[in-house]
């Protein structure tokens, strides 16, 4: 047997020999390393004639965004050419000779597999490193190890409106730089070149991967691609948020949630309620931030407009100076039940320090009794006259980044006439046959379903009367999977208000689908834009609301209990 083994290698290294040999010379077989797009600067950097644009025959549609990037190049010029199988470049399987294009040399192919042969060579002897894949329903990347990359995409998601891209760059086996980018549509490809050139290329040393997925979402509809449109997939956040409503809190409590995270590598935003809190919490939450958390202000839970203006401004004045002495800065972000549009431009105007709020609950039935124009479920800036109604204008626009209170299970929310269906187990648990499954779903919905970026709030009061212990850790080490398998980035609050804030200047449009988390047997996808807010169950419109701008919410100045901020339905 042995001798077999032997005859059979040696007959292997013979035919090897024989295809390099085929090509005019021999050439040594690289092994390939690992590489990140930031190596595309070595592209940009070669001598003249060294980068090869290879463009195959009938694919016209994706030399724009070669040309693009060609012109990125400093030292001109390089090669450009038009493939066909079996020609003097590239052989019948789409593999690019080695006699035509040398080691230290390099490739650039703009388009996806069924447009590009190179493409597919690459994809399919596992050398690229991610691989297309799709069936009737999905669309998908693979590493070339053949794991799923992520997430699939439903097929139903693209249209002209929607599209993704990816840009990828190794180091094939003969040593040549690849620098690959193609779209699932043709609108993908040509965006794959700008967003490289005007994002992608200024921070060029921050993308330390082989690979990135982006998405495009046309968010003005005007049926053409542009960069501000585009997200990536990978941008999804969780963010572990602890509420302490009241200043009585038990300190074995407080010390059980901060091991319980941080013991899985998880750091937490505390909001505090800084209203006669003691010594001994105050120490234990500065010893917090310390090990990288953060402590922001909570004015308690309340809702804003349940007070006099008048009011509303003195709780503001006296907590943010308590919470002041007690830490020695002014907070970055705010949190309560309801801040209103007027206690929300008191803040923005009188103290500068803060960025963002926590400041509206979602869809909460014992506010208006699902009667409001609706929440945007996703953070936005809003406006100065109501703050549930996302800014449309400069002019209209709060600079707060306003984060919601519970991020809600929208779709079954609005079903069930209930806010209890979300992330949160304090209002889920009990209402829920299987949490364990209900939270896993909700919370891939959360990261994957949205299209801008993912982000799942996981919120705990250590101040509410029901605080499931066991359920919080099995929660606590869901969320810690999703990050050990890359599926999502642990933030602070702070973190993700100033990342959304560099990102977005103005409220961005949303648009969310998922299936139902409960038995994942419809399908629900809802949209947001700074106008209007619809929602669709297996494609039938469910719910069609407007938001009014330019006019001041019921309690801006006045009391209103309930709080009530209907809005008419649009006919």
């Amino acid at each position: 047997m042995r001798g077999t083994l032997v005859e059979s290698l040696y007959c292997i290294v013979l035919l090897l020999s024989g295809f390099l040999i085929a090509y005019g010379q021999k050439y040594t077989l690289i092994k390939q390393t690992f590489t990140s797009l930031s190596d595309v600067n070595k592209i940009l950097n070669a001598p003249v004639r060294n980068v090869y644009f290879l463009y195959a025959e009938n694919s016209e549609h994706n030399v724009p965004s070669g040309k693009i990037f060609l012109n990125m190049c400093r030292n001109l010029p390089q090669n450009e050419y038009q493939y066909k199988l079996d020609d003097n470049l590239v052989d019948t399987n789409g593999f690019v000779l080695p006699n035509a294009v040398g080691t230290g040399r390099y490739i650039v192919l703009f388009g996806g597999p069924f447009a590009q042969p190179c493409v597919k060579y690459y994809e399919e002897f596992g050398e690229a490193p991610l691989v297309f894949r799709e069936n009737d329903t999905y669309v998908w990347w693979e590493t070339k190890e053949g794991d799923v990359v992520k997430e699939a995409f439903a097929r139903l998601e693209f249209d002209e409106h929607h599209d993704i891209f990816v840009v990828e760059f190794f180091f094939d086996r003969f040593g040549r730089g690849v620098f690959i980018a193609y779209g699932y549509g043709q609108w993908g490809t040509l965006l794959a070149g700008l967003y490289f050139r005007d994002v992608i290329y200024p921070r060029i040393s921050e993308y330390t991967k082989a690979y990135y997925i982006f998405k495009w979402f046309d968010a003005d509809n005007n049926g053409f691609p542009e960069v501000n449109e585009i997200v990536n997939v990978s941008v999804k956040y969780v963010s572990i948020q602890a509420v302490i409503h009241r200043a009585e809190i038990d300190q074995n409590l407080v010390e059980w949630f901060a091991n319980a995270s941080h013991s899985r590598s998880l750091k937490v935003t505390w909001y505090v309620n800084p209203a006669n809190l003691n010594e001994t919490i105050i120490s234990l939450l500065k010893s917090y931030i310390s090990l990288g958390d953060d402590v922001e202000l909570s004015f308690g839970s309340i809702f804003f407009n349940e007070m006099k203006p008048e009011k509303r401004l003195e709780h503001v004045d006296s907590y943010v100076a308590a919470f002041r002495n007690a830490f020695g800065f002014d907070p970055v972000l705010v949190e309560a039940y309801y801040i209103d549009a007027y206690t929300l431009g008191y803040i923005d105007s009188h103290y500068p320090s803060v960025k963002g709020a926590v400041g509206y609950v979602n869809h909460e039935v014992f506010c208006d009794n699902f009667k409001s124009a609706g929440a945007y479920y996703m953070p936005y800036y809003p406006s100065k006259y109501n703050a549930l109604v996302p800014s449309n204008s400069s002019e209209d626009k709060l600079d707060i980044v306003m984060l919601p209170f519970v991020h809600r299970d929208i779709t079954n929310d609005i079903l069930q006439k209930s806010v209890l269906y979300n992330l949160n187990p304090q209002d889920g648990y009990h209402i829920l046959n299987d949490w364990r499954i209900y939270f896993k779903r909700l919370l891939n919905a959360f990261l994957d379903g949205w299209d801008q970026f993912g982000l799942a709030p996981y919120i705990v009061d250590l101040t509410y009367s029901y605080i499931p212990v066991d359920v919080i850790e099995e929660d606590l080490k869901q969320i810690q999977d999703s990050i050990q398998l890359e599926e999502a980035s642990n933030v602070l609050d702070t973190e993700f208000v100033e990342w959304f804030r560099s990102e977005f200047d103005s409220s961005p449009s949303y648009r969310w689908i998922y299936k139902d988390p409960i038995s994942e047997s419809f399908t629900s996808a809802w949209y947001f834009t700074p106008e209007r807010r619809v929602g669709f169950i297996d494609g039938q419109l469910s719910e069609y609301r407007k938001y009014v701008h330019g006019e001041y919410e019921n309690s801006y100045y006045v009391v209103m209990r309930p709080y009530d901020n209907s809005m008419p339905l649009a006919s």
